[in-house]
């Protein structure tokens, strides 16, 4: 029997860009413009953008099965990688067959 392994959840945020754009044209800026302290009304500024952006976005769990870990490692390597794992169980099952030995080492190639 195979142990299961623990995956890790990710999770990604997605902007909604447009709607952001829309929150910030509406945003009252006579505070920021009107302060005389150059730290307040930067650390101001700061809050409105970062309300404006955290009201317009969530946070959603990426797929392992959908998330490219390295850049080499394509869509079609991605596929190919379960048959990969198939024939190596079909292999340490049957290891005394020589075709599925050959097999194994070519689908490890890559």
């Amino acid at each position: 029997m195979e142990a299961k392994r623990n995956k890790t959840e990710r999770t990604d945020i997605k902007a909604d860009i447009p709607a952001i754009i829309k929150d910030l044209e509406q945003i009252n800026f006579t505070s920021v413009i009107s302060s005389n302290n150059a730290e307040a009304a930067a650390q101001c500024f700061v809050n409105l953008i970062s309300t404006a952006i955290k009201n317009n976005s969530k946070i959603i769990q990426s797929r392992s099965k959908n998330r490219i870990i390295k850049t080499w490692i394509t869509p079609g390597l991605l596929r190919c990688i379960p048959h990969r794992d198939r024939l190596n169980r079909k292999y340490k099952k049957s290891s005394c067959d020589p075709r599925n030995k050959l097999i194994v080492i070519s689908s490890k190639t890559f």
